[in-house]
């Protein structure tokens, strides 16, 4: 197996047992899309990719209840939901640290960074939509449902998203830079994009958030001494 398989199969793996714990779904799936945005260059299809594995990883969790799936299968796509909004506050601060940058990215490279940020309120709707048809579960319809509800209303993300982008094209100066060991990490991957940039922003992310899962066993074992 090579490591891209292992690493689709451990996404999908996660979100499954994200949905069989129950506990805090969103919170759970929410993270586990943000780690694996962290791990590769924001794009498009990296990022279509990873949210079918964990709708499908999630959807292979859920309880045998049709309520109960619809519950659980509910929280997932809202997690899906909240992680969008850190990957459009990522791409923003990527496009900014490269427009800072502008020996090194073209013009071009930046417009086009700019427009995929600008599909990503469609892609993961679309995303969410795809599932949905590709079968006729609880979780599959309770996943299309919720597309439908946060296309007609307005989610959260899809407002963050389009926010980054107004700014974006605007060309005002953000109030948040990438920390510099951000922008360190997307260059000691030897890909000088502004996909890669915005990917070690949502690694950093990712550290922060196993660092705060850490620090209250830490905070225990002290105790405890």
């Amino acid at each position: 197996m090579t490591d891209d398989n292992q690493n689709d199969t451990q996404i999908g793996q996660e979100a499954r047992t994200a949905v069989e714990h129950g506990g805090d779904i969103r919170g759970d799936v929410r993270d586990i899309v943000t780690r694996a945005l962290g791990g590769q260059p924001l794009e498009p299809g990296g990022l279509g990719r990873v949210l079918k594995l964990v709708l499908e990883g999630a959807a292979e969790g859920v309880p045998e209840g049709a309520t109960e799936a619809s519950v659980a299968m509910r929280k997932a796509g809202e997690g899906i939901e909240d992680a969008m909004g850190r990957v459009a506050e990522a791409s923003k601060l990527a496009i900014e640290e490269a427009r800072s940058r502008e020996d090194e990215f073209t013009e071009t490279e930046l417009k086009r960074a700019t427009q995929d940020l600008l599909t990503l309120d469609r892609l993961y709707i679309d995303t969410m939509q795809d599932f949905a048809k590709a079968g006729a579960t609880t979780a599959r319809k309770t996943i299309g449902d919720l597309a439908t509800h946060m296309e007609r209303s307005g989610s959260d993300a899809i407002t963050a998203i389009r926010e980054a982008a107004n700014v974006l094209r605007k060309g005002a100066a953000s109030s948040e830079r990438p920390h510099l060991s951000d922008v360190n990490r997307a260059a000691k991957t030897g890909v000088g994009t502004i996909a890669a940039i915005g990917s070690a922003i949502l690694g950093g992310i990712a550290e922060g958030l196993e660092a705060a899962k850490d620090k209250p066993n830490s905070d225990a074992s002290k105790k405890d001494a």
